[in-house]
């Protein structure tokens, strides 16, 4: 899956959105746990009640202010969307 695949599923209704949604939650939810047990910091800080039409707006806003991320593979969309959506304040 591509970004531009993920723009359209993201962009769509019904089942295909609901399928962008459960993508991105599955790719954050993935890399939230996997990071620290490798002993690293997450790249990005979510906020405590961030929702599936949050996190779709912020890709495709992401995606929209940087078309050259459309051939990219969907889950590297999801991470780095989320680490300029929502950047650790230090």
């Amino acid at each position: 899956m591509s970004g531009e695949d993920l723009r359209k599923a993201c962009s769509s209704s019904g089942s295909e959105w609901s399928a962008c949604g459960a993508f991105i939650r599955g790719v954050i939810t993935a890399y939230q746990a996997g990071v620290p047990r490798a002993g690293g910091e997450p790249p990005y800080c979510l906020p405590d009640r961030y929702f599936a039409f949050e996190w779709t707006h912020d890709i495709l806003g992401f995606l929209e202010a940087n078309p050259h991320f459309n051939d990219a593979p969907a889950v590297s969309v999801v991470l780095f969307a989320m680490e300029a959506e929502h950047p650790c304040v230090s």
